[in-house]
């Protein structure tokens, strides 16, 4: 799989630009400047990416999660990871009064998390799994269609990060398709009725590959120095 994260801290102008322009006004409302600032980060990675076109009503009314059948495993990790956000305010009341016990209890749920994750891999070697290039931020996402997807379609999309197998469910209205020259068509997509939960999943992976690129480039300073 290649990893296209290098490009890691830059406000896009290009053409995925677009679907965070939609979404910093809504970002400014909801979530403040913070939130606003954060969606101007975005990442180019290869994802593996699910999706389908949606009805406004199911866009507006339903749960993107249900759209999708999610293996036992998969959906195991989840409930995990949603119990970990729910214990987070617990875990750091404990921090300030024992540090000792909060990084006993944060080790267990790493074995914990490592545990599933490595059953996970387990689970998907017995099934190919194809990647797509997203250019992604916690604003929106753009990516390429073998199908038209028109302006103003509701899409509901499970994105799938590698290697952490970590999932999240979400709707999002496309605000540009072009059809580019290798006939593939380009989308560019804002998220919909976002939830808090999924907007900080979307926002720790994009930190991670922003982290993740940052180290590829010191390694390769620090080779080129050592040469």
């Amino acid at each position: 799989m290649n990893d296209h994260s290098d490009n890691d801290n830059t406000v896009d102008s290009g053409p995925d630009r677009r679907a965070d322009n939609h979404s910093d006004s809504n970002a400014a409302k909801s979530g403040g400047p913070n939130r606003e600032r954060r969606s101007f980060f975005r990442i180019n990675q290869d994802i593996v990416l699910d999706y389908r076109v949606v009805e406004a009503y199911t866009a507006n009314h339903e749960d993107a999660g249900s759209l999708f059948q999610a293996s036992p495993l998969s959906e195991l990790l989840s409930a995990l990871r949603r119990i970990d956000a729910e214990s987070g305010q617990l875990l750091h009341s404990i921090t300030e009064n024992n540090r000792q016990i909060a990084d006993y209890l944060g080790n267990i749920n790493r074995k914990i998390e490592l545990l599933t994750q490595h059953m996970l891999m387990q689970d998907s070697g017995n099934q190919q799994l194809v990647t797509t290039s997203v250019n992604l931020s916690e604003g929106g996402i753009a990516f390429a269609t073998e199908k038209p997807v028109y302006k103003g379609s509701f899409l509901a999309l499970r994105l799938l990060f590698l290697p952490s197998y970590v999932s999240v469910v979400v709707f999002a209205q496309v605000v540009r398709s072009e059809t580019g020259k290798d006939e593939r068509h380009q989308l560019a997509a804002k998220f919909h009725r976002l939830q808090e939960q999924q907007a900080q999943v979307l926002s720790r992976q994009i930190m991670q590959a922003q982290l993740e690129a940052k180290r590829r480039r010191q390694q390769a300073s620090g080779a080129a120095a050592g040469n």
